[in-house]
């Protein structure tokens, strides 16, 4: 009896000494900085694509009264998520994208879109995390 009393004991002592894994959570913040809006009369459509995100808070834009600075901020980042920004313009934006985490600037990049071809932009500068550094998105696992 004194056997199945001490696993007992050691079996409860070790369930309730376990350390529980705790979930460390970052703030990711997405910025574009538009250096550049379409003239008037331009086709001015854009949008913007991150990750991760709220569901019940879609990033959105407002074309017609696009600001000098745009940001979006997610309270939950965790290890091994994959972050993802994109902003696809129609014509003739110029904008640069900033990543940062805990408030440090993880990543970076200045797009230029076509002034005639529809969506079509490439990089100028890039730096910090990114797997595609060579195209207009920002994209990595944290």
């Amino acid at each position: 009896m004194k056997k199945i009393l001490y696993i007992f004991l050691i079996v409860v002592f070790s369930f309730f000494s376990c350390k529980k894994e705790k979930h460390e959570y970052h703030k990711i913040t997405f910025e574009v900085t538009f250096l550049n809006n379409p003239s008037n009369g331009s086709s001015n459509f854009i949008d913007i694509t991150c990750s991760p995100r709220y569901v019940e808070k879609i990033p959105t834009i407002d074309r017609f009264n696009i600001p000098k600075i745009w940001r979006y901020e997610y309270l939950y980042l965790e290890k091994g998520q994959k972050v993802y920004f994109y902003v696809a313009g129609q014509l003739s934006y110029y904008f640069e994208l900033r990543v940062y985490i805990d408030g440090v600037e993880t990543s970076y990049a200045r797009i230029k879109v076509d002034d005639y071809t529809y969506y079509a932009s490439w990089v100028e500068e890039s730096r910090g995390l990114n797997d595609k550094p060579n195209e207009s998105v920002i994209e990595f696992i944290y």
